[in-house]
């Protein structure tokens, strides 16, 4: 478990940046091939633990679910998919909006 644990802080420590709106952390992200696409529970899928997060937010969700007006479009110039849904069905401008980041949406 102790292996497990460790991916699941790594993918925290990736979406950290995110959340925060980091730009530079952001573009090191990108320069490390960073799916924009892969939820968090993808992400683990893919580092092969076995522990499931409840979260089906891609980042771009997280990006504009917290107004960061220059993440955004950053994700979606590296083919973020911005009609994706999230395990609650919505899509990253229903995130936006519901939040009252309307710059976003």
């Amino acid at each position: 478990m102790t292996g497990e644990l460790a991916q699941i802080q790594e993918i925290q420590k990736e979406l950290l940046p995110i959340e925060k709106g980091n730009e530079n952390a952001i573009w090191s992200l990108l320069n490390r091939d960073f799916d924009v696409n892969a939820t968090a529970n993808r992400r683990l899928e893919i580092s092969g633990a076995k522990a499931k997060n409840s979260s089906q937010v891609a980042p771009l969700d997280l990006a504009s679910e917290n107004g960061n007006t220059a993440v955004v479009p950053l994700f979606l110039r590296h083919g973020a998919d911005f009609k994706a849904s999230s395990n609650i069905g919505h899509v990253a401008l229903s995130f936006a909006a519901i939040n009252g980041h309307i710059a976003v949406a």
